[in-house]
């Protein structure tokens, strides 16, 4: 599964096609608009043919692709883990399906099954359902349903549990305190519920579950979510070029590993080049071909399964579908507004952060010494751990007349309340505008 840079259809595809190729995975850098988008999607389809794969990370909130220039529409996992309405979260999942759909995608790398066990989780944090497995299994269940009665195939991630670690995959290789007993009893619920729903598609992480080999290239693993998890599926990995595995250099052969590990669809992340599969390739041919030939009539059973599921064209929607409540117009009108730096999560990209708001960044640094005269001033925090450095300055008194504004339980343990935003999404300027519009 490849990724490509820009917004055309590459000029290399048509060649890889023609040897195999039938997957690829879009991301943030290839949107342009939706006109560009429904342009590239048809030029990719009539390369990879009718038994293609054509994917990308629609999550919700922070994590989207389709409206990675406006933000998402729909409010995203953690959110709808606090709201924690199951129907809610399945209606989330069928319109982002609806809206998949309508463009031609037809697997989304989504939910997140994780479960955040660790507030200071510097990757997953608000794209998790959140911290308990029971509830977060509960909306798993419901996002699946959603997307899959609707025609598009999902993909739990980060199995073996991604929820529990201090390092970021995409830069570190992240080491699973307790191991993978820890994360057979605390974490695997989700993916047992997402399984059970019908998910299309499982995607393996980069982690160290204590002997050093990353979990998207050991067998064990693999067996496991076979044996133990029972799944049939697609297994799918990680993107390739994360800093998990090691410098870019390694990933034609790492690629190959991890094909022989047992995985389906080797994700090689954004803006591949054709001299690396043509690296990863040569290193394949060279195996054993009874080895590499089981492994692909394997694969090749599993992508067929999953295309035979997929609904007809004719069931396509006619029109985009309109999230419910999403308001326009300004937001925080009579305000000065700020928002607390955080590093960009090289998951969500530089997605707008709130499209349309006027916003100062600041650091916890400026926070001691703001004066912002008789104006009021309205502080937008990103996680729950962002939240938490906010709460210890509170603690001493005040800030100011600075507010800052809560959507969830999190923010009762100090005053004045205080907001954890969980996401990027419209659906939370809805909220936000709401409560600065009362009167007391």
């Amino acid at each position: 599964m490849v990724g490509f840079a820009g917004p055309k259809v590459p000029g290399y595809l048509p060649g890889l096609a023609s040897r195999g190729l039938r997957s690829v995975a879009l991301y943030g850098e290839n949107i342009v608009n939706e006109k560009q988008l429904v342009t590239l999607i048809s030029g990719l389809k009539e390369v990879l043919g009718p038994d293609g794969i054509i994917a990308l990370d629609e999550e919700g909130g922070d994590v989207t692709r389709v409206e990675y220039l406006s933000g998402s529409r729909f409010a995203g996992n953690g959110y709808l883990g606090v709201l924690d309405d199951k129907n809610i979260t399945r209606r989330d999942g069928q319109l982002i399906a609806q809206l998949l759909d309508f463009y031609g995608i037809n697997l989304n790398l989504a939910p997140v099954a994780d479960v955040n066990s660790e507030p200071k989780n510097p990757v997953i944090g608000n794209r998790s359902f959140g911290s308990l497995q029971e509830n977060v299994a509960e909306h798993v269940q419901a996002m699946v349903l959603g997307h899959e009665q609707a025609g598009v195939g999902t993909t739990l991630k980060h199995f073996p549990g991604h929820g529990n670690v201090l390092l970021d995959s995409h830069s570190d290789l992240p080491e699973v305190p307790g191991g993978i007993d820890e994360l057979r009893e605390h974490h695997w619920l989700p993916f047992k519920a997402g399984i059970a729903a019908g998910a299309s598609a499982v995607m393996v992480a980069h982690l160290d579950l204590g002997d050093g080999l990353p979990t998207s290239l050991s067998p064990d693993v693999i067996k496991i979510l076979r044996s133990e998890l029972a799944f049939t599926g697609l297994i799918v990995t990680d993107a390739m070029d994360m800093g998990a595995l090691g410098p870019r250099s390694n990933m034609p052969n790492n690629s190959v590993q991890a094909a022989l590990a047992g995985n389906d669809i080797i994700c090689m992340g954004p803006a591949t080049r054709q001299d690396e599969i043509d690296q990863m390739l040569k290193i394949w041919d060279s195996l054993d071909p009874l080895i590499t030939s089981a492994s692909m009539e394997s694969t090749s059973k599993k992508m067929a399964s999953f295309l035979d599921r997929r609904l007809p064209a004719a069931s396509k929607a006619s029109v985009t579908p309109e999230y419910p409540d999403v308001i326009s117009g300004e937001v925080f009108p009579d305000s000065v507004v700020l928002r607390l730096l955080s590093r960009a999560n090289p998951a969500v990209g530089e997605v707008p952060w709130y499209p349309g708001v006027k916003a100062r960044d600041v650091s916890i640094g400026d926070l001691q010494n703001l004066d912002l005269g008789d104006q009021q001033g309205v502080l937008m925090v990103r996680s729950p751990e962002q939240l938490g450095e906010v709460g210890r300055l509170f603690a001493g008194g005040k800030l100011g007349n600075l507010r800052v504004i809560s959507s969830n339980p999190l923010g009762e343990d100090f005053a004045p309340p205080a907001l954890v935003t969980f996401g990027a999404a419209k659906p939370q300027a809805q909220f936000l505008n709401q409560y600065l519009a009362r009167k007391e």
